[in-house]
Order: structure tokens, then C-alpha cells, then sequence
């Protein structure tokens, strides 16, 4: 976009916001907020493993002014009425521990739309029923498919109107199964431990082949699936340092009947940074557009409590 050009919903206090979310503050900011008509409804964007609320949603392409954040400068053009949020938070944290500090995490996703959605209650106090897609890159998928887990546990109410608002989700390389995450977590280590200096055994224990958590995700959002449009993206291209796929086909795919799979062009950390007049964008804003229906018969789903779930099989795509 060029430096002359306004922002969509561009305001002082929104030219403010976006300052916050773009020097990487930890919280979720609003970055745009159209005016109150019908049909609103809220995507919350969420990077993933060392990612960031603003780059990594930026294409740049060694240009010297913002670049392209597309959730700003491309996505309102198409979806004029959606209130767009970008979640910050310490990745390193939730991959280098321990299972709780990814529950934490995904409490604190849930806390944060809680409270941003606390002003648009009904009259009668009821929590607002305005749809929610979640628009993920990478591990960020981890985190939202244990967020709504959580959000539809029959024994803790309270965000049960998150998980009874949100209509879908688009995944952009999340590895959802876990029998390759040790294959594609070993790539993904040589870039961040290279680029941050982090130690590869902080974190990779917890997602690497058999990792209990990981696989405890997988299997509870199973669960919970059926309530949610599913887009799934897998990168086509190799990483031009690694000479290989950071996530293949097979990990990017759930394997659930109503999940939507479809090949996106660039690498893992490309696939999800759009340019100007980017033909691969088209694709990409009629699947978030697509997410806010829910699938049908997704009335019929209940929920459960989250003592219940018991480890089962992965379900693998073929």
C-alpha cells in the first residue's frame, strides 16, 4: 500500500491501536473496527511459533515502508464488515514448557475475546451471538483447536458463548498430526533456534512424534469439530534454507469429512503474506468468508466434559 493511501477505518485511536500491534504488545488488538450495521462479525488472526501479531501477516519483500498487512490493507476491500483482531503472545512459552502454559495460553485467547466482545452484550445481558473465524498460521492452530476445546467443556461455562459463536477456522500450515510433528518440527527448529538462538530441546519436546499434549489436543478437538467450518491450507513450496516442506500435506490435513484442504502457493512462512494484486488472496478471502457459516448439522453437536476424553487414534487423512 503506499504511504499516501488511507487505511481502511483509519482514526487517530485506530492508527493507535495498530502502533501497539505492530510493536509486537502482548494482548489482542483491534486493528480494524467498522461502523455497527448488520452482519458484523469478528476474526481474530493468531501467529504461531515465534511468530508475530503484525509480520507475520506482512508481506514486505525488501520494500522499505509497512509493507502489505493484509488484514488491514486487503482483507475490509473484500469483507466490508469485520471487526479484525490480531492476538499477541509469548510463543516461546507455550512451546518450551509444559501443557499447561499452552492451556494457559488458550484461556488467555479465550479471556481476551471474552473482554472485547463484554461491550456488545444484548440488553437482557445475554453474551452477543456476532460470529467469530479464527485465522491461524502454524502452531497457532495448536493453540485454537485446545482454546475451543475449552470453550465448549460442559463443566466451565464460561466462554461457552465464544464456542457457540465462532463459525470456523483457516489453517495455514498447522501441523495437526502429531505422528509427523518430530518431521516437521525438525525443520522448523533449524529456522527459529538459527534466527533467535533458542536451544532446540526448550521446546521440541513438547511438540516432537508422541508428544502426550500435542496428541491430547488433537484428540479433543475431534470432539469438537463438527461445530466448525474447517479451511485448511498446506504450503506448497519448499523453504529455500531447508530445501524441504516445514509442514507436508499429510500434517496439514485433519482428516475430518468436512474439512476443506486446499494447496496454497509459497513456503511456510510465505503462504500467509499477500501482496498487492496477489492471486492467491482471492482464495484466501472466500475461505475466511466461507468460515462464517458453520457446517451443516453442526446443531446436533453437544458438548463435553473435558475429564472425558480419553486418548484415541489420530485420524489420518488418505
Amino acid at each position: 500500500m503506499d504511504a499516501h493511501q488511507v487505511k481502511p477505518h483509519s482514526t487517530k485511536e485506530m492508527e493507535t491501536k495498530r502502533k501497539k500491534a505492530k510493536a509486537g504488545l502482548g494482548g489482542l488488538h483491534v486493528v480494524v473496527d467498522p461502523p455497527q450495521q448488520d452482519g458484523i462479525f469478528d476474526i481474530v488472526f493468531v501467529h504461531g511459533l515465534k511468530g508475530h501479531c503484525w509480520e507475520t501477516w506482512t508481506h514486505r519483500d525488501g520494500r522499505k515502508d509497512d509493507g502489505v498487512y493484509w488484514p488491514v490493507d486487503l482483507l475490509p476491500t473484500h469483507i466490508k464488515t469485520a471487526r479484525i483482531m490480531t492476538f499477541q503472545y509469548d510463543s516461546k512459552v507455550v512451546f518450551n514448557t509444559s501443557k499447561a502454559s499452552l492451556q494457559d495460553t488458550a484461556d488467555m485467547l479465550l479471556e481476551r475475546i471474552h473482554d472485547k466482545r463484554e461491550s456488545l452484550k444484548k440488553e437482557d445481558g445475554t453474551p452477543s451471538d456476532r460470529p467469530v473465524v479464527f485465522v491461524v498460521h502454524s502452531l497457532g492452530g495448536i493453540v485454537v483447536k485446545k482454546a475451543l476445546f475449552r470453550a465448549n467443556d460442559v463443566h466451565n461455562k464460561t466462554w461457552h458463548d465464544i464456542g457457540d459463536a465462532t463459525k470456523g477456522i483457516v489453517f495455514f500450515g498447522t501441523p495437526h498430526r502429531g505422528s509427523d510433528v518430530a518431521n516437521t518440527l525438525g525443520p522448523l527448529a533449524n529456522i527459529t533456534s538459527s534466527g533467535w538462538g533458542w536451544a532446540k530441546s526448550k521446546f521440541l519436546p513438547l511438540l516432537k512424534t508422541h508428544s502426550a499434549p500435542l496428541r491430547e489436543v488433537s484428540d479433543e478437538f475431534r470432539h469438537v469439530a463438527p461445530r466448525y467450518m474447517l479451511v485448511s491450507f498446506y504450503e506448497e513450496n519448499i523453504h529455500p534454507a531447508l530445501r524441504d516442506l516445514v509442514v507436508d500435506k499429510s500434517s496439514s490435513r485433519m482428516g475430518i469429512p468436512h474439512e476443506q484442504t486446499m494447496m496454497m502457493g509459497g513456503d511456510h512462512t510465505s503462504m500467509c503474506k499477500f501482496e498487492q494484486d496477489d492471486a492467491r488472496f482471492e482464495t484466501v478471502w472466500r475461505a475466511i468468508k466461507s468460515a462464517t457459516h458453520a457446517p451443516p448439522g453442526h446443531n446436533k453437536f453437544h458438548t463435553v466434559p473435558a475429564d472425558s476424553i480419553q486418548q484415541s487414534v489420530f485420524c489420518h487423512p488418505t
